[in-house]
């Protein structure tokens, strides 16, 4: 594949003429292999319906390759005029620099012809997730294992990391290596939130996973035993309690059940 630098957007104008191409892309930067990817390109200042716009890529010319039904291209005489250009499923042959034209008459002086180019550069071959354990339901003394695979060009590291709470990995490290992150679980703080991170040389993606230990209700604070409050105004009485699944709460006033409260995660 063609790599470049990044963020390089560059302009071209014809006959020195100072009239600005609005380029844009959705989505932004690198993109993975088989990405939707629309590049659009404004003309803001153009005093005069466009005579023609077209795409090339590398010097091809884009029209030439629209019967292999990879491309779908769009023109718009709209204010200002714009035209696009959509690649369905980027590959490696996408990356590059990717050209509009547009030309105009008598857009500027007299009755020339005014053309207009506008440059994006596509990098193709950002990382991606294809798959990643589902969030698993564990009990203390159950062994653990999480995979994480990425596709990319160049080939993606995978890290392991723990988010929430933001602390060690279950064997103390703060991050580790490869498509695999296998552990027991020793006690409820083995719980949590935990990220696999791809990377390489073009960008970096991450998606999470939350480890679920099941355990008993316990409560983690409580607030103080006295509440005072005021005839006539709401009060409101909670509890802290861990517990997975989410326990059945029952509050009692002088021993007597009253309405449940809501439980919320």
């Amino acid at each position: 594949m063609r790599l470049a630098i990044f963020g390089i957007i560059l302009f071209q104008f014809s006959q020195g003429y100072a009239q600005d191409v609005a380029v844009r892309a959705s989505p932004t930067g690198p993109v993975s292999t088989g990405a939707r990817v629309t590049i659009t390109c404004a003309f803001p200042n153009a005093t005069s319906v466009p005579t023609s716009m077209n795409w090339s890529h590398d010097s091809d010319q884009a029209e030439s390759i629209l019967w292999s039904g990879r491309f779908d291209i769009s023109h718009r005489n709209t204010v200002p005029p714009e035209t696009s250009i959509t690649i369905r499923r980027a590959n490696d042959d996408d990356a590059g620099i990717w050209k509009c034209t547009g030309r105009f008459f008598g857009a500027q002086r007299g009755n020339s012809e005014t053309k207009l180019e506008g440059r994006y550069l596509l990098i193709v071959g950002a990382p991606r997730i294809e798959y990643l354990s589902d969030a698993p339901r564990v009990s203390i003394g159950d062994s653990v294992t999480l995979y994480c695979n990425a596709s990319g060009d160049p080939n993606p590291s995978i890290t392991w990391s723990r988010v929430l709470p933001a602390i060690t990995l279950p064997a103390g490290e703060k991050s580790l290596r490869g498509e695999k992150l296998s552990f027991k679980v020793g006690g409820i703080p083995d719980h949590g939130v935990y990220q696999c991170n791809a990377s390489n040389a073009i960008g970096t993606v991450n998606r999470t996973v939350r480890v679920n230990v099941n355990h008993a209700p316990f409560f983690i604070d409580q607030r103080p035993s006295v509440v005072r409050g005021f005839i006539g105004v709401p009060l409101a009485l909670s509890v802290t309690i861990s517990s997975f699944p989410l326990p059945s709460v029952t509050w009692y006033k002088e021993g007597i059940a009253v309405d449940a409260p809501r439980c919320t995660d």
